[in-house]
């Protein structure tokens, strides 16, 4: 499902054998504080570190970017621990968004 922010979003994805498997995109939110959402991977391909590999490349290029500050996610509440292995912490209370749970979580650059 597009929206407007997906013509301005850098896209980052593996592929294998010409088909997606894994995807996410970051966005600016503000001069400083970027978001990264959309993180996905192909249901055969969970645990193979597919996520953690993306999400690393994701920080990293955020991190190249001078004024970056933060980057901001919303995550599903059940891979809170996965996203504070990457050095994310929360900052909100556990919310529910289209019936899933989720919280807003912040990375300090």
């Amino acid at each position: 499902e597009h929206d407007g922010r997906d013509f301005k979003a850098l896209h980052l994805f593996i592929e294998d054998k010409g088909k997606v498997i894994a995807y996410l995109r970051i966005y600016k939110e503000s001069t400083q504080v970027y978001h990264i959402g959309r993180v996905a991977v192909e249901k055969a391909y969970r645990e193979k570190q597919l996520a953690r590999k993306l999400m690393e490349k994701a920080i990293s290029e955020v991190g190249k970017i001078k004024a970056a500050r933060s980057i901001d996610i919303e995550a599903q509440y059940y891979l809170e621990k996965f996203y504070k292995s990457l050095g994310f912490v929360s900052t909100s209370k556990p919310y529910q968004d289209d019936k899933v749970i989720h919280i807003k979580m912040t990375l300090r650059l």
